[in-house]
């Protein structure tokens, strides 16, 4: 008999209607936010002169740059490794003492706006960075290699490695 009054009343409370009687109510909001922060991306392409005879030589290569929408920002150009001040000109080396192979970097295919970092960091006096505001996509900035003519140097693989850096 005890299990029969269990079953009813187990088979019953499944189909009687359940109601809940609250005593109250309270509510609240949960404020939600988030801060998009300016970020930058580079990456660059190498500039290789090739082969050096005495005649002047130039190459190219560029700087990528990707923000978000509207965030103006400045391109910086090192001295390099090899620098030497207060020369003008960039040196490229073959890794041990000198002479060096001297050559600059330009933001002009005229190549007269020497790129450096005289703004910012200072490393290379003769030049400064290129100012530019975002448009939310990769944005390519030429990078324009001249080696002057006439250098005598000795034979041998020169080179010689530019920080770059770009300030938003």
């Amino acid at each position: 008999m005890k299990k029969i009054v269990i079953y009813y009343t187990f088979i019953f409370s499944l189909i009687a209607p359940v109601s809940l009687v609250f005593a109250g109510e309270a509510t609240s909001s949960l404020n939600i936010s988030a801060n998009v922060v300016p970020s930058c991306s580079i990456s660059v392409m190498p500039i290789a002169f090739g082969d050096y005879a005495s005649a002047r030589l130039e190459a190219g290569g560029y700087v990528n740059v990707n923000c978000q929408t509207g965030i103006p920002y400045h391109i910086a150009l090192g001295a390099g490794s090899n620098y030497r001040p207060p020369s003008f000109w960039r040196s490229l080396s073959t890794g041990g003492p000198p002479p060096t192979l001297q050559y600059n970097l330009y933001k002009d295919s005229t190549y007269i706006d020497v790129w450096g970092d005289s703004d910012y960091a200072n490393t290379f006096p003769y030049g400064t960075s290129l100012a530019d505001t975002s448009n939310g996509s990769e944005q390519r900035h030429p990078v324009y290699g001249r080696i002057p003519e006439n250098q005598s140097v000795p034979t041998g693989a020169y080179a010689d490695v530019v920080n770059v850096v770009v300030h938003w």
